[in-house]
């Protein structure tokens, strides 16, 4: 393995389940930027901004534009 790789790999999903886990948690959409500082991981920009796209893509989460980005938040289903 080339030196300064990083050694500990997440499972996959787990990326994921963690940015779904705070947005639930919270009451108002969050940028990727909000969420990378509210996860206080070692997570890059781009992956959390790739995993909020993914989840868009597949109706998981809404996205309202906010200034040059996007806000993101689970979507709610109605309760019967």
């Amino acid at each position: 393995m080339p030196s300064g790789l990083a050694t500990r790999r997440r499972r996959p999903g787990t990326p994921g389940a963690e940015v779904l886990a705070l947005l639930r948690s919270t009451r108002r959409a969050l940028t990727a930027r909000e969420l990378l500082r509210s996860l206080g991981d070692d997570l890059a920009h781009s992956t959390v901004a790739t995993v909020l796209s993914r989840m868009h893509d597949k109706g998981v989460l809404t996205r309202t534009k906010q200034g040059r980005s996007y806000a993101y938040a689970p979507v709610r289903t109605p309760r019967a």
